[in-house]
C-alpha cells in the first residue's frame, strides 16, 4: 500500500483523519465527510502490514502485548481478534 501517497493526498485535500481498517477501503475525513481513497477494501493482512510497518520493533512488541498503541502521529491503533484498525 502506498502510505506516502495517502498522506500526501491528505495534506492536499486538508484531511483531518486517515482510517485504515480491514474489509473497507482506506478513507480520509475532509470537512467532516469520510471519503474513500481507493475502490478496493484492504485485507486483514494488508492492514497488519501497513500498521506494523509504521512501528519500530519495540513498538511492535508493545502493541502485540497490549493489543493497542498510541504512537506519535498515529492517533490510535487497536488489535481486534482478527484484524488491526488504525486512525491517523
Amino acid at each position: 500500500m502506498a502510505m506516502d501517497k495517502f498522506l500526501r493526498l491528505m495534506v492536499e485535500k486538508g484531511a483531518s483523519d486517515l482510517f485504515i481498517t480491514a474489509g473497507v477501503p482506506p478513507s480520509m475525513k475532509v470537512n467532516g465527510k469520510i471519503m474513500p481513497l481507493t475502490k478496493n477494501p484492504l485485507s486483514a493482512e494488508q492492514t497488519r502490514e501497513v500498521v506494523l510497518g509504521l512501528m519500530n520493533s519495540k513498538q511492535q512488541d508493545e502493541f502485540e502485548e497490549k493489543k493497542e498503541k498510541q504512537a506519535g502521529f498515529l492517533q490510535y491503533i487497536i488489535k481486534q481478534p482478527e484484524t488491526i484498525d488504525v486512525v491517523f
